[in-house]
């Protein structure tokens, strides 16, 4: 079950920790035993050397763990992603977007990430601003909208296939206050947009509207979230754990009955993120890379193409959205609920769930970023194949028995109703069958031992 050992080495050398044991690497969570704790410190150019110089010399060399310096301390995070998962088949030529976005972590220095992953020509954009939203509108607290800039530029393109980052950005943040990124589109090109964004951004047609305080000019609601990938803090030894996974880690349901509760940010990670803060954790940003209908082993809709947001599959889509995040030190992966159970293809077997997990598993060790792996809940719909419960079984029982994963969490035993573990608990479901209601989101979090993902001895 042991991970690889150059991957314990790698993730030492960077956080100034020990190699684990192999009775103690991989131990389930939420299924009452004892979690293992990793000792940690932040990133820093003089630990990765020695990173390199272990990984040279082999698996057996003994870590050399290097005092975090200044640079090191003052560390990029994510505080806020939006996986790509769709390329908009309208134009938004002329527009300007007002984006909302809710940071989980605080800090005084930001800045944006932008994508035209999934465009076939360059993207330009701009100007752009970012200031705080009065609670989620397209109004903003005076004074507090502030330009963004590109390599000192206001307007940027972006190529085709591409993410960049902007400049540092001078603007106080705190975790769940809720920004507004406004930019321009000038030219006529489709966007990449991330399809399920569980709060409404604001569109303003025919006028660049990014300078604007109110929202008179902002008079449509847009519900999917375009050009906006991410939105970075620097924080003092601060870390990012990344949720990655389908339409339950997106938050799909989440404020199902209660039209008044979208955009309240009650998703799974954002508990999970409300749980750290609250244990003192404010320099552990969790972000959520979730894409609604996503599948481990294969790409999302082939009928449909760009047009429904399901994204590549998760083994491909794992580098750009998980390993390329600023200070990602674990990742919690819960995919394979809809590979058996597509609506436009035949059902994937559970081996190809279990060769993509054990693929990504090992794609995360090799950067040295620890796996917490979730069970696949149980799920009663329309679409759901015969083959669907076993499929789970099968899948879930290797998850819990035979991956290589840091830790387990068990999704399925949380949810599952206990007269019945084939559905949902009815008083966590969202009356889908499939998706959570917030109650579920919240004891999905609740699932996650923090000894997993906060460690000691980070040094700042």
């Amino acid at each position: 079950m042991g991970g690889g050992n150059n991957a314990d080495v790698e993730y030492a050398a960077r956080c100034g920790g020990s190699v684990p044991s192999e009775s103690t690497r991989r131990q389930p969570s939420g299924v009452g035993r004892q979690e293992r704790t990793w000792v940690m410190t932040m990133r820093s150019s003089a630990v990765l050397v020695a990173a390199f110089a272990l990984l040279a010399v082999g698996s057996n060399a003994t870590p050399v763990a290097a005092a975090p310096n200044s640079s090191a301390c003052e560390s990029w995070v994510a505080a806020f992603t939006a996986a790509p998962g769709v390329k908009s088949a309208a134009s938004l030529q002329g527009s300007t977007i007002r984006a909302i976005v809710s940071p989980h972590v605080g800090s005084d220095t930001l800045r944006l990430r932008l994508t035209n992953r999934f465009g076939s020509q360059p993207l330009t954009v701009g100007p752009v601003e970012i200031g705080r939203s009065i609670g989620g509108s397209a109004n903003l607290v005076a004074g507090s909208n502030t330009v963004v800039t590109f390599g000192g530029s206001r307007t940027v393109t972006i190529p085709a296939g591409a993410d960049l980052t902007s400049d540092p950005i001078s603007l106080r943040a705190n975790a769940f206050e809720l920004l507004a990124v406004s930019f321009f589109l000038p030219v006529a090109q489709s966007t990449t947009e991330h399809f399920d964004a569980m709060r409404l951004s604001w569109m303003a047609p025919n006028v660049d509207a990014t300078g604007a305080e109110n929202a008179s000019a902002f008079l449509l609601p847009y519900p999917m979230l375009p050009v906006v990938a991410g939105l970075d803090a620097v924080v003092p030894g601060g870390r990012t754990v990344v949720a990655f996974g389908d339409s339950i880690t997106d938050g799909a349901a989440s404020f199902q009955g209660r039209p008044a509760m979208l955009g309240t940010d009650e998703r799974y990670p954002d508990f999970l993120a409300r749980r750290l803060l609250g244990a003192g954790h404010s320099d552990i940003g969790v972000v959520n890379a979730g894409i609604s209908g996503n599948q481990a082993s294969r790409d999302g809709n082939p009928v449909t193409g760009p047009i429904v947001g399901y994204g590549p599959a998760g083994v491909s889509r794992f580098e750009h959205d998980v390993l390329e995040v600023p200070g990602v030190t674990d990742v919690i992966v819960m995919l394979g609920t809809n590979d058996m159970s597509s609506e436009f293809q035949e059902p994937a077997t559970p081996q190809q769930v279990i060769d993509a997990l054990a693929t990504i598993v090992a794609k995360a060790h090799a950067a040295g970023v620890r796996v917490q792996l979730g069970t696949i809940p149980p799920r009663q719909d329309a679409q759901t194949p015969p083959s669907h419960p076993a499929g789970v079984l099968a899948v879930n029982r290797w998850i819990r028995e035979e991956s290589q994963a840091d830790s387990v969490i068990d999704f399925n035993a949380v949810l599952r109703d206990p007269g019945n573990p084939s559905i949902l608990n009815p008083g966590l479901d969202s009356g889908d069958g499939v998706h959570p209601n917030a109650a579920g989101y919240r004891a999905m979090a609740d699932a996650v031992d923090l000894t997993t993902l906060v460690g000691t001895g980070r040094g700042c």
